[in-house]
């Protein structure tokens, strides 16, 4: 069970199971028997910092900041740097589990399984299949605002809350018309049509429907759907699903113009 305890009080190779305030100063002191621990990921702090600042810190997260038998810190090295950089001080503190006098050789076995994802941790609509679509697409649209970086900051639960509410009804309507196609169904197309679904409901329903049909009558869709296509053994990496959401836009915004698509071009933005 985890006792409040003060953490100048705490014996990191004493075993024990302890709640405490801990502010960036106090962070700072046990990342200095940080050793011998994985790289920092960047991107993990900057998400975690978010969390403080937009006070969504967890503090009675499941798994502790764990201090081994030897007096060295073996978890939690992401949670204490968010703190250290965050600079909560003037009577501030964050709420923090701490187990401490662990075996030293847990620490072979931490962090081997595989991370949640945005759709595990936040449940925006009872239909879990639609949810993880949303999630999906929220996820693709960081990816897309993180330009060329290869790694992109994380949507925090309520970043995907805050989405779900402004875009909505453009969601529902494009999860009603998407097919799971291998080149015309990707999460960055749907994107694309739930921003022209928001500009003309009508036209991007008239769109979005036939770009899932062989030979429709919807010129620019038809266009699209070819370049997904012929496309379809391309990468993943971050610049093609770039490449494929400008040219996506670049079709229905001539749709929505009336005009025809000659060649399937880029337009960056609606």
């Amino acid at each position: 069970m985890f006792r409040e305890t003060k953490p100048d009080k705490i014996k990191t190779a004493e075993p024990g199971l302890h709640l405490c305030k801990v502010d960036s100063d106090q962070a700072r002191e046990w990342l200095k028997i940080n050793v011998k621990n994985r790289r920092i990921r960047k991107s993990l702090v900057e998400y975690l910092k978010r969390q403080i600042s937009t006070d969504e810190w967890q503090g009675n997260h499941p798994q502790p900041v764990v201090f081994s038998d030897l007096g060295r810190l073996i978890d939690g090295q992401h949670r204490l740097t968010a703190i250290a950089e965050s600079e909560v001080y003037n009577g501030s503190s964050l709420l923090l589990r701490v187990e401490t006098g662990a075996s030293d050789k847990v620490r072979e076995y931490m962090d081997t399984g595989i991370p949640r994802t945005l759709d595990d941790r936040v449940q925006l609509d009872e239909d879990l299949v639609f949810n993880k679509f949303v999630t999906q697409i929220i996820t693709s649209e960081l990816g897309l605002k993180s330009g060329s970086k290869s790694k992109h900051k994380k949507a925090t639960p309520d970043d995907a809350r805050e989405f779900f509410a402004m875009h909505e009804d453009a969601l529902r309507s494009v999860f009603e018309r998407h097919r799971r196609e291998r080149s015309t169904g990707q999460v960055i197309i749907a994107l694309a049509a739930m921003e022209y679904f928001e500009v003309d409901a009508e036209k991007a329903d008239e769109f979005y429907t036939d770009l899932f049909i062989p030979a429709g009558h919807v010129q620019q869709a038809q266009m699209l759907r070819d370049f997904l296509f012929r496309s379809a053994g391309s990468s993943c990496a971050g610049a093609v699903r770039r490449e494929f959401y400008s040219k996506a836009v670049g079709c229905m915004k001539s749709h929505l113009d009336g005009r025809e698509v000659k060649r399937v071009t880029r337009a960056e933005s609606w």
